[in-house]
């Protein structure tokens, strides 16, 4: 999806929607779930944290569109906001030593 959108500049929506608020919430935590992984030695931690978000992810793939977002705002964010959740995704295979894919 990212690479169909091509490059936008950034933009803000006014509203929101709960699920994009539930995925930045997740990627906002995330760095503090790797700092505890690596603190008690349980990469299980990194492991859930990327399965939490690959499904929050999944759900608001399916809910919304991001091609034909209601305006160029909301599809300028959901695809910076999928590029990120792909960004902390792959941080976190690479943490655990899992290949990703290129496309899913």
């Amino acid at each position: 999806v990212i690479e169909a959108g091509g490059k936008r500049e950034f933009a803000h929506p006014e509203q929101l929607e709960e699920d994009e608020l539930q995925l930045i919430h997740s990627m906002v935590e995330y760095p503090e779930l790797v700092n505890e992984a690596a603190k008690t030695y349980n990469p299980s931690i990194v492991a859930n944290a990327a399965f939490e978000l690959a499904k929050k992810y999944n759900r608001f793939y399916h809910q919304y569109s991001i091609l034909a977002a209601p305006s160029e705002e909301h599809t300028a964010f959901r695809l910076a906001l999928s590029e990120q959740c792909g960004k902390v995704l792959r941080h976190a295979f690479d943490l655990l030593g899992i290949e990703m894919p290129e496309r899913m």
